[in-house]
């Protein structure tokens, strides 16, 4: 399941055909994390993984942008008066299915 998660984020992330991104994703999935960390820092060409954190930290939030942009929070009326939502979006979320 993961795995599925992880190939459809690649693909959506960046612009490889679909058996470079299984093959990307074959050499990072590991139940151990630190693994994935060396991998990528090793694909990166750094010594280690702090270089690569300090380097490209900054993608974090592109990555968490992109989960939050095709998240369905299913929000109701009720949700947007705790929210605050400004009353102009409210309709949208009163209408939503």
């Amino acid at each position: 399941m993961v795995y599925l998660e992880s190939y459809q984020f690649l693909k959506e992330l960046v612009s490889y055909d679909d058996e470079k991104a299984k093959e990307i994703l074959e050499k990072f999935e590991t139940p151990i994390q630190y693994k994935k960390i060396y991998a990528i820092a090793g694909i990166a060409g750094h010594a280690s993984p702090t270089t690569t954190f300090s380097s490209y930290i900054h993608l974090t939030d592109i990555q968490l942008g992109l989960r939050l942009w095709h998240t369905d929070f299913k929000l109701t009326a009720k949700h947007s008066d705790i929210l605050n939502i400004p009353r102009r979006h409210k309709s949208k979320i009163e209408t939503a299915p």
